[in-house]
């Protein structure tokens, strides 16, 4: 018996069989559908899925905003202003950058109330206004972890480019947006990202849980041999609400089994502590890059020779290292 599980093209999978028999079928396609749907059946989310894959000649990289921008007592409410501040590998005018993806969460203050707000997001070069990328942006969407069904996030559909995607998931909005063509006229490493929020009606609380950024890119004098990259994204939460031990996972499909490689991988988490981890099935832990008060970064390499291996579709598996985690996103490099 033999199940391949493959990328379809809305980003889910799908189970590939030769010579099963009918019940042998039914059973190992329910066992390969979990994978696809959240692992928390009370605070529903939805698992990060293939955004963006390609191939550059340069590098991927991925970063987090220096400054913790969560304080520990609410300031005001009517207006709060943030900066997330990021340097980069190499000097823009140096590369030809091949993908950018700005990641903005704001905490909306409460898990189910419809509490409204807006948000301004700003790039500055080297602390010189550059590019607005929203103004007065709505966060307003519904969420209602107790209704039937609730399977996935609330998503605001009117989002216009460079906005690509804003979703939420209990009380936190994720914002993303490509940022590629904003960051093309820019020079230097320096890129500050400024984050303003209003709350408008209740108790939208507004503080900035992170900024993140994930870019690849091509070097325009010489090539350093093509790296494969996955850019995984959702917004997918596992709580101690949910089904004890169950692991969600997200897929990086195609990898071409290599023989010999070099692989880093960077996962990207909402939580005060980091989750717990596996591979292809095989547990693993990642080092710590940055741990705030309610998000975190971290990265794990391997080789051929040292880690969990690698095949021609792949998967990461994640769980709750605590009472609450969510995932946003994930990025795989592939040399």
């Amino acid at each position: 018996m033999h199940i391949k599980i493959n990328t379809t093209s809305k980003g889910g999978t799908k189970p590939h069989v030769h010579l099963m028999p009918m019940m042998a079928l039914l059973v190992f396609g329910m066992i390969a559908l979990v994978g696809v749907v959240s692992a928390d059946d009370f605070y529903h989310g939805a698992p990060p899925v293939t955004k963006l894959s390609g191939v550059v000649n340069g590098s991927v990289d991925v970063k987090m905003n220096d400054p913790d921008t969560w304080s520990t007592t609410a300031p005001t409410r009517d207006a709060q202003h943030v900066w997330g501040n990021m340097t980069m590998a190499n000097p823009r005018e140096s590369v030809d950058l091949k993908f950018v993806r700005l990641y903005v969460v704001v905490y909306g203050g409460n898990m189910n109330a419809s509490y409204t707000g807006d948000m301004t997001v700003q790039l500055y070069n080297n602390n010189t206004a550059d590019d607005t990328l929203v103004t007065n942006q709505a966060l307003n969407l519904p969420y209602d972890a107790y209704s039937t069904p609730s399977n996935n996030p609330a998503y605001d559909t009117s989002v216009v480019y460079p906005l690509v995607n804003l979703s939420r998931v209990t009380s936190d909005y994720i914002a993303v947006f490509d940022i590629k063509d904003n960051l093309s006229d820019m020079s230097g490493k320096n890129l500050n990202v400024s984050v303003t929020t209003h709350n408008l009606t209740g108790n939208f609380d507004g503080r900035v849980k992170t900024v993140q950024l994930a870019y690849g890119w091509n070097v325009t004098s010489d090539s350093t041999g093509d790296t494969k990259y996955w850019v995984n994204e959702g917004h997918d939460p596992v709580t101690k609400s949910g089904t004890t031990g169950v692991y969600n996972m997200t897929w990086f499909n195609d990898t071409g089994n290599p023989r010999t490689y070099d692989a880093t991988m960077w996962v990207d988490y909402l939580a005060s502590t980091d989750g717990v981890y596996k591979w292809n099935g095989n547990s693993f832990t990642p080092v710590n890059i940055n741990q705030w008060t309610y998000a975190g970064l971290n990265r794990y390499a391997w080789s051929n020779v040292l880690g969990p291996g690698m095949s021609d579709d792949n998967y990461l598996e994640y769980y709750r290292g605590n009472n609450w985690y969510k995932m946003n996103f994930a990025v795989l490099a592939l040399k």
